[in-house]
């Protein structure tokens, strides 16, 4: 087994290594290559969309090229799958049909998180894989490497979150919620709309609501105490990770407090105190179209607990001392 994943995409052997190599994607002049002058111009098109967008790939065997998905891990793998399968040169469109990708980087994604690796070396001490919605998995692995702490000084994971999960440049004063539950959802495997809106799951086509499970969606919209939304359509989406005896969810997600971390949440419909003059109300439950909630998936006593602090000694293998005052979360 390689020691990182871009290294074990596939099991090709010396055709990784010194087989199948890119040819250059320099500029040229026209010659008995091309039929028409507009075969040319085609071409070289596509020449110039390659070393654009896939700088490191030219000139390359397939194991060098796969090193670059470190820097861009859909890109690469996309190189990878059209060399393959072949490509012809004047194609710029990115993902052909005909190629099938989404359903290629969906099992890459899978494996991924099935040999527990990430952009860097395997952890060893990461957690057991527990078998039920398997972004869960992903959240609770970000929650013991980077849970609990303030929000300013995990600023470049922050960046990952929203770059991949929000579809924007932003770090920890950017709202993050939203875009750390679709990173989770999107490195299990799974198609979710890229935002760093939260109340986007109204409205996405992505995603169904759906009764209560453990890592369900939870999403909430700000409000006055009268319950009366207000402006700008903000609120909060974090994942269900258990209760309280009382009947109070306990959910799992960033920008909570301004960290990642288990916080209470009122999952019944009632209007609840935030932060300052903001209170929130709860909008449903909500999980990715094509996933199906498995028996195991369902809440039972195992997911109750006698505190928020035991819940987060469970998550986020760290002693947090909630606040009875709400907290800040977007």
């Amino acid at each position: 087994m390689a020691e990182k994943l871009y290294l074990a995409v596939d099991s090709g052997g010396w055709i990784w290594s010194k087989g199948i190599k890119s040819l250059s994607w320099q500029q040229r002049g026209l010659d008995s290559r091309d039929k028409s002058q507009a075969d040319y111009e085609a071409k070289m098109k596509a020449l110039k969309w390659r070393r654009e967008n896939m700088p490191l790939g030219e000139n390359k065997y397939l194991n060098e090229i796969a090193l670059g998905m470190k820097e861009n891990e859909r890109m690469y793998l996309l190189l990878i799958a059209r060399m393959m399968q072949g490509y012809f040169p004047d194609q710029t469109n990115e993902e052909p049909t005909s190629l099938h990708f989404q359903r290629r980087f969906d099992n890459y994604l899978k494996l991924k998180q099935w040999f527990k690796f990430d952009k860097t070396v395997c952890d060893s001490d990461l957690p057991e894989l527990s078998g039920r919605a398997p972004w869960m998995d992903v959240a609770l692995r970000e929650a013991k490497n980077y849970g609990g702490k303030n929000e300013e000084n995990i600023d470049q994971r922050i960046r990952e979150y929203h770059k991949d999960g929000g579809g924007n440049n932003g770090g920890y004063k950017t709202p993050w919620c939203a875009s750390f539950v679709n990173w989770c959802i999107l490195n299990s495997g799974f198609e979710i709309f890229k935002s760093a809106g939260s109340q986007s799951f109204l409205w996405s086509d992505k995603v169904e609501k759906c009764d209560e499970f453990y890592g369900a969606i939870a999403v909430f919209t700000d409000c006055d105490s009268s319950g009366k939304s207000l402006p700008g359509s903000k609120g909060h989406a974090t994942f269900v990770f258990g209760k309280l005896k009382n009947g109070t969810h306990c959910v799992l997600g960033g920008n909570q407090g301004d960290k990642l971390k288990v916080s209470k949440y009122d999952c019944s419909g009632a209007v609840f105190h935030s932060y300052a003059s903001v209170y929130k109300k709860f909008r449903g439950f909500y999980k990715p179209k094509n996933y199906n909630v498995k028996e195991n998936d369902k809440l039972t006593n195992l997911d109750v607990y006698d505190s928020i602090e035991e819940a987060n000694l469970v998550a986020v293998k760290m002693n947090i001392v909630s606040s009875n005052n709400g907290e800040n979360s977007q």
